[in-house]
């Protein structure tokens, strides 16, 4: 009943033994491993796509595997920045934090692990 009720269910879940795993294999042979967290799964961010009106998404520079951060690219806009950003984010698996929100004056993102020096700056 708790778990009807709690659908986001994100209460820390023990190891699964290798007998257990190899019974998910079993049972389900085309999914994902069992081992690695539903959210964190990135095997088919490449499918990944993003929902918005079609001029909004051209606004952005193209999102593509051989997308790099360089200063001085510019952006039409603080939302067509943000999609760049996540589309960056997913297909080169590098998951960031907003350090400095502020639309006037900059916006700042950095890595979401510990002790990562990465970040990303603008500035208006």
């Amino acid at each position: 009943m708790a778990r009807a009720l709690d659908s986001d269910d994100d209460r820390p879940v023990g190891e699964l033994m290798e007998s257990d795993v190899e019974m998910m294999r079993r049972i389900f042979p085309d999914r994902r491993d069992p081992r690695v967290h539903e959210f964190s799964d990135l095997a088919h961010s490449d499918l990944a796509f993003a929902e918005g009106r079609d001029d909004e998404l051209l606004e952005a520079p193209e999102a593509g595997p051989n997308m790099v951060i360089e200063e001085g690219r510019v952006f039409n806009d603080l939302p067509a920045l943000k999609r760049w950003l996540q589309a960056f984010a997913v297909i080169r698996k590098r998951p960031y934090r907003v350090l400095h929100s502020y639309a006037e004056r900059r916006y700042t993102v950095v890595c979401d692990k510990e002790r990562c020096p990465w970040r990303v700056c603008v500035r208006k």
